[in-house]
């Protein structure tokens, strides 16, 4: 896991899972708070979204990488 600090100011960790690339950090809009997320592959977005807390993004993306890779 490669932990980053963004240019605004959040904390953004990058974690490589069987060649696809997880991206998780705060939400900006500090207004509606929790962790946007996105699953890449091949330098194209496949998914993202919004959970509540880091450990519903992480279960969310481990759950879909796990997902792409049943259907190769």
């Amino acid at each position: 896991m490669r932990t980053i600090k963004s240019h605004r100011g959040y904390t953004e960790h990058a974690i490589e899972m069987a060649n696809y690339e997880i991206y998780i950090e705060a939400n900006p809009d500090s207004w509606r708070g929790g962790f946007v997320w996105s699953v890449s592959f091949d330098n194209r977005e496949l998914a993202s979204g919004l959970e509540r807390s880091y450990r519903e993004a992480q279960r969310t993306t481990n759950k879909l990488i796990c997902h792409f890779l049943c259907l190769q």
